[in-house]
C-alpha cells in the first residue's frame, strides 16, 4: 500500500469511527471498531454519565497507526459520573482522544478531558471563578505576597 493509499484509508477510517460512534454517542456503536475491552469500558463508562454525548472535532493530528483529534465534547449529566448522582446539568468541555489503529479497527484509546470543569459544570465543586488564582502559590519568591495575580492573563505572576 503506498502512502497516500494509506493515509486515506486511516481518514477514512478515522472519519467512519467520529461518525458512527461520536455523533453522537450510542451504545455498542464502537463495537464494530474494537474487540478491546478497555476501549469499550472506557466508551460504556462515557454513555453512562452521559447518554446524550456528542463529540464535535476541531482538529487531528495522526500517522499510520495513531490519530489524536481534539474536539468539543457537549453532554448531559443524566448518570453517575465519579460517584456523583445524576444531575441533568449540561456540559460543554474540550476533549483529546488518541487512538491507536491497526487491522482497520481501535486497538486503544486514551481520553483528556478537564474533569474539574466537567464537576464544577454539574455542580460537584464550587466554580473557581475568575479571582480563584489568587490562592494559588507563586513559584518561586520573586513576588511580594508570594501568590499569583488575577491580572488580564490566566494565572499571571504578579509584578510581571
Amino acid at each position: 500500500m503506498n502512502e497516500d493509499t494509506h493515509t486515506t484509508t486511516t481518514s477514512a477510517l478515522v472519519e467512519s469511527i467520529l461518525t458512527d460512534c461520536f455523533a453522537p454517542m450510542a451504545p455498542h456503536s464502537i463495537d464494530r471498531y474494537t474487540d478491546s475491552p478497555r476501549v469499550r469500558g472506557i466508551y460504556a463508562a462515557a454513555i453512562e454519565s452521559f447518554p446524550d454525548a456528542s463529540f464535535t472535532p476541531l482538529w487531528s493530528v495522526a500517522d499510520d497507526r495513531r490519530v489524536a483529534i481534539g474536539g468539543l465534547t457537549r453532554a448531559t449529566h443524566l448518570g453517575a459520573w465519579r460517584d456523583v448522582p445524576a444531575t441533568g446539568h449540561a456540559i460543554e468541555v474540550l476533549t483529546t482522544m488518541m487512538l491507536e489503529l491497526s487491522g482497520g479497527g481501535i486497538v486503544d484509546l486514551m481520553v483528556v478531558t478537564d474533569s474539574l470543569a466537567i464537576a464544577e459544570q454539574i455542580g460537584a465543586v464550587d466554580p473557581l471563578g475568575p479571582k480563584s488564582c489568587a490562592r494559588l502559590p507563586a513559584y518561586g519568591a520573586d513576588t511580594a505576597s508570594g501568590r499569583f495575580s488575577c491580572g488580564d492573563g490566566l494565572f499571571s505572576r504578579a509584578g510581571r
